[in-house]
């Protein structure tokens, strides 16, 4: 890959800018390689289709495309978890409760409504019921979200237009999955950028039958889902104290990964009958990002092009069954995600993201924090303050650690101030650090 790399950056370097050569640098390598990863377990296990998910898989299905095997077929299923929650929750009854209320960036009562599928007036007469309305646009921390759940399960309104609405949705969204061959009787996989494995449980529920899926990353999986059937190419959910597992984990931005690695349309709301077809209903607003991503597409295809020509003397599939990458990815990742450059912070952390499962509230990746902002993130700080006993506000990043770097400034740091910085993100490592080594001791 590192020479492959090496040919693209020296024949197109006229074209390049300084953005497309970090792109090149981090990305790009750990998006092929992890698609070769995906290709070679799929050859290896039988697979003869995979469904690359949008819009995560987006980059992963073009780059298949170009370096995939004859004998599996690769397609791109458009939706999100939106799209197929909507269609779930009359199904889950109560349990959708456990959908709706997550934690997340700055969560209110109102982004509650929205996931839920409520209008403007239903959501506030609902917050009126729930005591809310005074609060409906109030940031909430995850204990005042959860606080939330037995509220909601005893407003019958908010359950009986939930049912109601998601019942509607249903047959169309079914018959979208069964129209892009979920229901055939095919060794199929999805493939998807991963963290929790929710929406693998959820289309599983839908098509009603097993399904597998190959993951960038699981932090974790659902409790009533078969472990053998979650497959996770750079970190995987905790197996007791592995280091190497937890380490990968402290020092990788998921949201970061989310913003680059996407899709230039915009999200899938739900599914329309069109011509005795079931299409992709998208929201309104291409993806904030299409721009760079566009361009990105471009720079994978030209990496590997390049790939592909230093190894034609030997067949994809010997190549495929031959690659252990996620070392390689390791290096390059750990660095961008964990301990970025400026220019890095600066770029990458210009991508807009927003972290709910509807697309309200966008903001850069790495949000510029104040110094106090970063210092409330601090273990202690943080402790005190979700605790109550200190007063303040913790202001999230969705890239803390780009955040950091940026920090108040707009230009090169003294040395004084580049010795703070790295003092910032150690203590963000070690508060991932304990996250994560709390849930593998939980594990053992």
């Amino acid at each position: 890959m590192l020479q492959a790399l090496q040919m693209c950056l020296r024949q197109n370097n006229a074209e390049f800018t300084a953005e497309d050569r970090m792109f090149l640098h981090t990305f790009a390598p750990a998006v092929v390689n992890f698609t070769l990863w995906v290709i070679r377990e799929a050859a290896k296990s039988g697979k003869k289709r995979l469904y690359f998910l949008a819009r995560d898989g987006y980059y992963m299905y073009h780059a298949a495309r170009m370096l995939g095997i004859e004998d599996i077929e690769y397609r791109y299923l458009k939706l999100s978890r939106y799209s197929i929650r909507s269609a779930q929750y009359h199904i889950l009854g109560d349990k959708s409760i456990d959908y709706i209320c997550t934690g997340g960036i700055d969560v209110t009562f109102e982004k509650i409504m929205k996931r839920a599928m409520m209008s403007d007036e239903e959501a506030l007469n609902i917050a009126e019921l729930a005591g809310y309305k005074q609060r409906y646009t109030e940031v909430l921390n995850y204990n005042e979200v959860m606080a939330l759940k037995p509220v909601l399960l005893k407003i019958p309104v908010f359950w009986e237009i939930l049912s109601t609405r998601s019942e509607q949705i249903y047959p169309k969204t079914v018959s979208y999955l069964r129209q892009e061959g979920l229901f055939d009787d095919v060794d199929y996989a999805l493939v998807d950028s991963g963290w929790i494995g929710t929406l693998q449980r959820s289309l599983q529920q839908l098509v009603q039958k097993p399904v597998e899926g190959y993951y960038f990353g699981l932090f974790e999986i659902p409790d009533d889902m078969s472990k053998d059937r979650y497959h996770a190419y750079y970190f995987e959910p905790c197996k007791g104290f592995d280091i190497k597992n937890i380490k990968r984990k402290a020092h990788f931005a998921n949201s970061l990964f989310e913003a680059v690695c996407s899709a230039p349309e915009g999200m899938t709301l739900g599914y329309k009958e069109e011509n005795n077809r079931y299409m992709p209903q998208y929201s309104i607003n291409t993806n904030p990002n299409a721009v760079n991503i566009c361009r990105n597409m471009w720079l994978i295809q030209c990496l590997i092009e390049q790939y592909i020509k230093i190894t034609d003397t030997i067949s994809i599939e010997k190549l495929i069954t031959k690659q252990n990458t996620d070392d390689i990815t390791d290096k390059i990742l750990s660095l961008l995600m964990g301990k970025p450059v400026y220019e890095e912070a600066r770029y990458f952390g210009s991508y807009i993201f927003c972290d709910d499962i509807l697309e309200h509230q966008l903001q850069p990746v790495a949000a510029r924090l104040t110094k106090e902002d970063i210092q409330n993130q601090r273990i202690v700080n943080k402790a005190l303050i979700i605790k109550g006993i200190k007063k303040a506000k913790i202001h999230e990043s969705a890239w803390l650690e780009g955040s950091v770097v940026l920090g108040e400034k707009a230009g090169k740091y003294t040395d004084s101030q580049n010795i703070h910085i790295a003092g910032e993100l150690r203590h963000v490592r070690a508060y991932k650090y304990i996250i994560h080594i709390r849930k593998a001791l939980k594990k053992k």
